[in-house]
This record gives structure tokens, sequence and C-alpha cells, in this order.
């Protein structure tokens, strides 16, 4: 599931994205938020239009919004991992629990990676 993933995070994400793990691959693929959100030639945000982020459309779009939240100042990046958590946990899409377990599993591993990330990438 995209070479530019594992590329960087060394695994395959766990499908369909927990908001960490997502974001996180936004902020590495994109150089600021403006370019994670523009518009592609097909409409949607980049971030949602490229094959190098994967996961579901919607959780992509979670993800976007997690980070403009960040950005504005709406929560610290210390409680983004609770709230990115929060959404996982909710499960909106009727996965498997052990999908997600193990894609809770992958955000602590990656969590501190995105505080850092976050830190240098947001306004």
């Amino acid at each position: 599931m995209g070479e530019f993933a594992i590329q960087y995070l060394g695994e395959s994400p766990i499908y369909p994205g927990h908001p960490i793990t997502i974001s996180l691959l936004i902020m590495h693929r994109f150089s600021d938020l403006g370019a994670a959100k523009q518009t592609a030639e097909n409409g949607f945000a980049s971030a949602l239009a490229t094959p190098d982020i994967p996961g579901a459309g919607s959780e992509i779009a979670y993800a976007l919004n997690l980070l403009e939240r960040l950005a504005e100042g709406r929560f610290s990046l210390a409680d983004a991992f609770e709230t990115a958590s929060i959404r996982w946990k909710e499960n909106p899409l009727n996965v498997p629990a052990d999908t997600i377990m193990a894609g809770q599993e992958q955000a602590k591993r990656l969590c501190d990676s995105f505080i850092a990330q976050a830190m240098e990438w947001l306004p």
C-alpha cells in the first residue's frame, strides 16, 4: 500500500489510516498545509488526490482537518494524539477490532515523529 508511505514509515500504514499516521505522511509529502489542501485536477485536495497518501478518503480528509485545527491553535500538539485516537476508536468505517488495535499501536510508535514534524511544518 503505497511505496512512498512504506519508504518513509518503514512499514505499511494500517488501513483505513489512523489520523496521526496519515497526518505524518501528509506533512512529509507536502511543503505546508496550503499545498496539501490545494485543489488538484480532479477537484479534490492534493492530499486526497495523490497515491502517496494511502488511506480511506474520509480518513485523509479528517487528517487534513486535524492539521488545520492544529494550525489554528484549536488544540495543542500534546492533545493531538488523544483527539486523533478518539476518532480512530469511534471506528466510523466499521473495521475489525484487531485492525483498530494495530492502527492505534502504529500511531503510538509514530507519535514522537508526528510531533517533531508538526513543530517544523505547522505555522
